[in-house]
């Protein structure tokens, strides 16, 4: 084969299956920077409708990252087709890569099932305070593999979504309310009715308690050095802490103020006139 045969068969190559080539591989490019352009563009637009009831966007967002992906790889499938490359085999190749992989990262597999679990059932969304794996925060991600939440001292924990689907979650937001309850004790001395009427006015006169709902003080035991007093009052969620904070200081200040003592424990020790008389007795004799 001369050099003029080799140019000959390179530029029919060229002029077919080259430009073939250069056009996929442009296609990919442009196909790439658009659908990220429009997949960062619709986070955006979730990001900024956080107090939108009508959109879930923890699901939004997922479904937004799966779409994008999933485009990508069609591209790709379209344009290895039209320069002639056999997708048939290049599929096989993947699932069989799959296979492998999927035996290899058993544990990756498990979070990503558990992902698509949480998904559907929804236990939570973004946002939301939650507690699961003995772990309290704000969720602010659901990924496929993990969710990501932030502790009220701003650490950052990654759940892994295999445990998280099938553990015991306590979602503290959803209902929107959350029942209060302080225990202050009192002494056997005071007046049970006038420790009750000091609460009452207290918290009466926080703002963050909602009034539409049922408040009460009762008594909740007889403990051993005191008579323990329940307040029991409704707040909304995200006002449970602060308020919690707010009413056990500002209902011990009024305890003080009103001479309502709150006693701490202590052992009452009672002697026998005639046990004591024999104590001191047998002291005595064994002193001579």
């Amino acid at each position: 084969m001369d050099w003029e045969e080799l140019w000959n068969k390179t530029k029919v190559w060229l002029e077919n299956t080259g430009i073939k080539i250069v056009i996929a591989i442009v296609v990919l490019i442009i196909s790439f920077i658009i659908i990220d352009f429009i997949s960062r563009r619709i986070t955006r637009r979730l990001s900024k409708k956080k107090a939108d009831k009508h959109a879930d966007r923890t699901v939004l967002k997922t479904i937004n990252n799966i779409v994008r992906v999933a485009l990508k790889i069609l591209v790709v499938i379209v344009l290895a087709n039209q320069i002639g490359i056999d997708v048939t085999a290049i599929t096989a190749v993947i699932m069989s890569a799959g296979i492998g992989l999927g035996m290899a990262f058993n544990g990756a597999l498990s979070n990503f099932s558990g992902g698509i679990l949480i998904l559907m059932t929804r236990p939570f969304k973004l946002d939301d305070f939650i507690c699961a794996l003995d772990k309290e925060g704000t969720v602010e991600e659901i990924r496929v593999c993990h969710t990501k939440i932030r502790t009220p001292d701003n650490k950052t924990i990654y759940l892994p979504n295999g445990l998280l689907s099938t553990t015991t979650i306590i979602n503290y937001t959803e209902k929107g309310t959350r029942r209060l309850e302080l225990v202050f004790p009192i002494s056997y001395t005071e007046n049970v009715n006038k420790a009750r009427e000091i609460a009452e006015n207290t918290y009466l006169n926080n703002e963050n308690v909602l009034t539409e709902f049922e408040h009460k003080v009762v008594i909740e035991a007889l403990s051993s050095s005191s008579v323990d007093i329940k307040v029991i009052v409704w707040v909304k969620s995200e006002n449970y802490k602060n308020t919690q904070y707010e009413l056990t200081e500002s209902i011990k200040n009024a305890f003080d103020a009103e001479g309502i003592e709150i006693p701490f424990n202590q052992l009452d020790v009672h002697l026998k006139n005639d046990i004591l008389s024999e104590t001191i007795e047998n002291s005595r004799r064994r002193r001579i």
